[in-house]
Order: C-alpha cells, then structure tokens, then sequence
C-alpha cells in the first residue's frame, strides 16, 4: 500500500445518521411505483436490551434491569411486531432470515422468548428456510432448557462472544463472563443440536499479548467452531473503559495500532492454516460457505432491513430509520399505538447506488455485474476517480467482472470507505455517529 490507513470504528450506518428528520419518516411506508420480486426479501433484526451487567467497553443499547421492566418491554415489542405487519409495505416482504442481537436475547425467560418467537411468526411472513441467528451470552441465563427450547422454535445459527480466552485479559476490560461459563454454554450449545455457531475474538484488548492473543487462537481453534469472526476492540469515550483508563492518565496500556495490526496479521494466518475460508465479512472466517452469515451477506448487498425494538436502525422502502433510544419513550409511543421511530432519512437514487457500493467495498468485493444489474451502472464508470485513486495507492485491483481490495487493504476496509467514498461533509458527520452509540441506563 502506498497510503498510511487506520483501523478504526466500523461503519455500519450509510448516509450519516445526522442526516435523518422528522419529515421523512412517512415516506417510509410510500407505496413503490414498481414491484421487484427480489425486493420483496427482507431481513428481520429484533433488539433486546437487557444484559445483567454492562461490560464495560460495550457501546451498544444495553443495561441491566427487573422482570417488570422486561415484561414491559416485551409487550412493547411483540406490539410493534403487530402493528408493522399491518401496514401493505410489510406484508409485501418475505423475510428470509431472523437477528436476535442486544444486549442479552438470553436474557429473556424461556416462555418469554416463545411468545416473542411466536409473534414473529404468527404476525410476519418468515420464509420456511430462514437463518435464525440468537447472540448468546456465555453466562449462567444460558440454561440447557432455554437453548433447547430456542433450537426446537427453529433458531439455526448461534452468535457467541468469547472476545479473549484469558480471564485475566477479560477482568482487565471489563467484560462480564468467566472462561469457565463459556465453555460450559458452548458444550450446551453443541449438546442441544446446534451445528452453526459463530464465536467472537476481540483484537487490541487491553493488556493483551502476543502469548494471550495466541493463547485464545488456540482455543478457540480447539473448539472447533463453524465461525470465528474477529473485531478490533473500538474504546469511545464515553465508554467505562476510557473513563477508567484515559481520565486517569494510563493511556499507555492500550495496545498500539502497529501491535494490533501485526496480531490481525497472525490471526489470519492461523485460520488459513487451520482450513478456514474468508467469508462474506473480511473479518469472519467460516469452515464451508454452507455456514456463511446470510444475514450480513444480505445487509451488505443492500436488502430492506426491517429493525424491531430499542434503538433499531432499519433500511427499508430506501428509506433509512432508527427507533426512539428512551426506553420509557419507546413503551410510552408504542402503548398509544404510536410506531417509535424517532427519524429518518430517504435516499436519492445516487445515495442508494453509493450506499450499495459502500457496503460491497467493506465486503473486499464488488461485483461488477450484479451491480450493474441491479443499478443500471457500472460501479467503476460511476466512481472512476475514486477507484482510480484506489488503484495508484496500491488497494484494490479492477477486473472486467469485479473490483477486488487486495494485499494489507482488506484489513482497512472502513478507512478505505472513509478516505476515498466520503465527501468531506459525509466524512465530518460520520465521526458523530459516536454519539448515537453510547446509551447507559440502569433500571
């Protein structure tokens, strides 16, 4: 490469979310002048907030709280499960797969999670074939009766967050789980039926090193998981971590970026050799595409994403939405028969096309002529400038049937999207994402 790149906060939101307005959430439930059969394949993400204790890098909606407050919610929820599958919109869609992310989706009883899959099921159109996928929390909620119960209620895929194999690595940051219970789950997991799960890894943790770091590679290659996905820790500020560590002047135990990108390095290394494939996501690596993550390969190839619950982000009718963060707002607005949707913004026909784009490039891969076929373009005519600025920085390679990212470049996908597909508007607005990603509530 001939540029210096970051590893930096993922992007997983395209345009900028302080894009969105008030005005544009009713253009949510347009009815499209054109129906596209293909269009009609939806995916479907339900958040469930609640985690017994926060760990304390986490920047996603979540916190601990009562039985009475979870059964509020959950009435809240399982309504607004009712009330979209009214509108003609939604009943258009086939919704061919199911996320279960938090939080804790564990957290919830097991009659609790039934009757939530129930509604789902009764209330939405959920293809016979669908991916199921349930975060998992490696802890004592994971009970072999919750786990058979979600395995025999038709969830096919397991999501489970080891991020290091070392206790003291995982006391150090903060994270909220024993080695001990993760194991424990995990031979639940597989003793139940369970034969695609994913298992997360977390770069860059604090305190972590070359021993550690290779220490939860073995392990986790021992377990012999269909997945094993991989993440760069990302401390934001308001984060218990960086207030623990950065307000007290001990910036110096976080790992460098040159460390990092080195353990990276060595962690793909050990897959290959290990016999595991690349996927759909650069920084998942999967034992056979037959247990590739159909929820992300969809996200990323631009399908309607229709989000249930807290803080959902949702891209659907071209339309990009996000619900209330207020817990009491969310169950108060869905109680007077009111959708939570706080904001929204709709996508001209270049911002769709450049929203597509971005998510393939963060994939190492975009198809030329699936994206032709799709938009009515070539990607490389259209953004010829930035590709060819890609190209002279030694990043990507362009054939006649795809562009492809090569050599070190598929480490930096976000920064590529950041440095050469953001204007420098988009590139001013995305850094305040952050302040849609810390939400701390105790109830």
């Amino acid at each position: 490469m001939n540029i210096q790149l970051k590893r930096e906060a993922p992007i997983s939101i395209y345009p900028p979310v302080v894009l969105y307005n008030k005005d544009d959430i009713k253009k949510i439930w347009d009815i499209p002048k054109q129906d596209d059969l293909e269009e009609q394949r939806a995916n479907l993400y339900v958040h469930i907030p609640f985690c017994s204790q926060k760990c304390e890098f986490c920047y996603f909606t979540s916190f601990p709280a009562g039985n009475s407050v979870v059964q509020k919610y959950l009435a809240a929820l399982k309504k607004e499960v009712t009330m979209l599958a009214q509108n003609e919109i939604v009943k258009k869609k086939v919704f061919h797969t199911i996320y279960f992310g938090g939080g804790t989706p564990t957290y919830l009883r097991s009659e609790q999670l039934a009757s939530l899959i129930h509604t789902i099921r009764s209330s939405l159109n959920i293809a016979k074939n669908c991916e199921f996928c349930v975060e998992v929390r490696p802890g004592k909620e994971a009970t072999q009766k919750k786990l058979q119960m979600l395995f025999e209620l038709g969830v096919n895929r397991i999501s489970m967050g080891a991020q290091s194999f070392v206790q003291e690595i995982l006391d150090l940051n903060g994270r909220r789980q024993t080695i001990e219970e993760f194991h424990k789950v995990y031979h639940l997991l597989r003793k139940v039926g369970f034969c695609n799960i994913n298992i997360d890894l977390m770069s860059g943790m604090i305190g972590d090193t070359n021993e550690t770091w290779e220490e939860s590679i073995n392990t986790v290659l021992a377990l012999n998981p269909e997945n094993i996905t991989v993440y760069k820790m990302c401390i934001y500020k308001s984060s218990e971590l960086y207030k623990k560590f950065v307000c007290n002047n001990q910036e110096d135990v976080f790992v460098s970026d040159e460390t990092e990108v080195e353990r990276i390095k060595y962690f793909y290394e050990r897959m290959h050799a290990a016999g595991y494939m690349e996927s759909s996501n650069p920084y998942t690596f999967t034992k056979s595409n037959d247990y590739d993550h159909t929820y992300r390969m969809s996200r990323t190839s631009g399908m309607d994403l229709l989000g249930i619950g807290l803080s959902s982000n949702s891209y659907f009718n071209r339309v990009v939405f996000q619900n209330v963060h207020d817990l009491n707002e969310y169950i108060e607005r869905i109680e007077n028969h009111i959708l939570p949707i706080e904001n929204g913004y709709q996508l001209s026909e270049p911002e769709v096309m450049k929203r597509a784009l971005i998510f393939a490039l963060k994939t190492t891969r975009i198809d030329r002529r699936h994206f032709k076929k799709c938009y009515g373009k070539d990607p490389y005519i259209e953004y010829q400038r930035q590709f060819d600025r890609m190209g002279k920085d030694g990043l990507i390679a362009i054939g006649q049937e795809d562009i492809r990212l090569i050599g070190d470049a598929i480490l930096y996908t976000d920064d590529i999207v950041r440095n050469y597909m953001f204007d420098d508007r988009e590139k001013q607005m995305e850094k305040l994402l952050v302040m849609h990603k810390n939400i701390s509530m105790k109830l």
